[in-house]
């Protein structure tokens, strides 16, 4: 469902808990090529005051979508 959930994510981001990581695509892993990896223990020790770019945290990750609100169209 992740099609759905991006296009009620652009209306409705109220709805959804995100948070900022970093996410890298594995290129160059032995088993592990084309693996979206993402930071969540914060093994970089990077802050939200960080960049969003090279180096930054880099990605909003939705974490959970309270479906108990009425959504209105």
């Amino acid at each position: 469902m992740h099609d759905p959930l991006t296009i009620a994510y652009l209306s409705r981001p109220d709805i959804f808990k995100v948070n900022r990581y970093r996410v890298d695509v594995e290129l160059a892993g032995t088993h592990t090529v084309g693996e979206t990896v993402v930071d969540m223990w914060n093994y970089q020790g990077l802050s939200d005051d960080d960049n969003w770019g090279v180096g930054g945290k880099n990605c909003l990750v939705a974490e959970s979508v309270d479906v108990s609100l009425p959504l209105s169209l």
